[in-house]
């Protein structure tokens, strides 16, 4: 009787080390696999043909991106043509779409500076104006798959200056006032509705390729401007005054925009690398970045692992990513 106990004693262990054995095997959850993250690139390369998107007698100059839609907006200029169209391209679908046009001959087409910026903002998308004329636009609507004007903004006439010499914006940064960077040694300031009141900082010199943008960190405010490709410097001011705070040297003959991301950060293009600064200009990171563009304006999207960038090429627009 004992060893029948025994023996039954000895099953009961071995089938419950068993059934226990299994349980840990195929009951425990796996172990999760963090995604690999993404590498970084180091050269620009096709995102898609400009003939898929716009035809003959066609450029595209200024872009920005909209992240709520994931979409890239450029200025269409028409030669020969009267005006300017907006053209509306989604990164994950590749569809194309002309959202705005605007016809009037009061829109001078002939100077090659007008709508070499275009800045995103919130639901709007202000055009700037460029050498000839003496306004830009705020166009409203993004997520609608059309754009209607807004508002137009009226440059204020300098002294001295005549018809169709005033303000001549050429880029424009938006947070508590309208920033514009104009083509005549200026930063004119104002009212963030319709730059009423306006008043103006000098910069040495501002040219085509002249661009700013408003940044913010650690309670401080700047305004970074890249003046012109006769200009090889990045300069920083501040806003509430104009003062100038420090400048760093990037390349020649570069006309490429600035940018800024959601940290505040800073980045433009000098020839083969994307450089990176803080708001203040005092660091700086260098990013490999051959095929690169330096002329027309790029723009960049933030992914969940890296900062993606886009440009205007001669037959296509370009696209890398970095880290964040």
């Amino acid at each position: 009787m004992k060893k029948q106990i025994g023996v039954l004693l000895s099953i009961l262990i071995f089938t419950a080390l068993g059934f226990t054995s299994c349980k840990k095997e195929n009951g425990s959850p796996a172990t999760p696999v963090t995604p690999a993250k993404p590498a970084a690139d180091t050269s620009f390369t096709n995102f898609i043909k400009l003939s898929d998107i716009i035809t003959t007698g066609q450029q595209l100059r200024g872009m920005d991106y909209h992240p709520g839609t994931k979409n890239l907006y450029f200025y269409v200029y028409k030669s020969g043509i009267t005006g300017y169209s907006i053209l509306q391209l989604n990164t994950e679908t590749k569809q194309a779409l002309t959202v705005f046009t605007f016809n009037d001959s009061k829109w001078n087409s002939n100077n090659g500076s007008e709508g070499s910026r275009i800045r995103v903002s919130g639901s709007d998308l202000y055009v700037m104006g460029g050498a000839n004329n003496t306004d830009f636009h705020k166009l409203t609507g993004i997520g609608n798959n059309t754009l209607t004007l807004a508002k137009i903004i009226k440059m204020p006439l300098y002294s001295g200056a005549t018809l169709p010499f005033w303000g001549e914006s050429y880029d424009v940064a938006i947070a508590d006032k309208l920033y514009v960077m104009t083509m005549r040694d200026k930063i004119t300031f104002g009212n963030f509705a319709d730059l009423s009141n306006p008043g103006s900082y000098p910069v040495s010199y501002s040219s085509h390729g002249a661009s700013i943008v408003y940044a913010a960190i650690n309670g401080n405010a700047y305004l970074v401007s890249k003046e012109g490709n006769n200009n090889d410097n990045l300069s920083v001011r501040n806003p509430v005054n104009g003062s100038f705070l420090r400048s760093v040297t990037i390349g020649p003959n570069n006309r490429t925009s600035l940018a800024k991301d959601s940290k505040e950060r800073i980045y433009t293009i000098d020839n083969d690398k994307i450089l990176r600064f803080t708001a203040d200009l005092l660091s700086k990171e260098s990013f490999k970045a051959t095929n690169s563009l330096t002329y027309y304006q790029f723009t960049l999207a933030e992914e969940n692992t890296f900062i993606k960038f886009y440009a205007i090429g001669s037959a296509e627009i370009k696209t890398m990513k970095i880290s964040l």
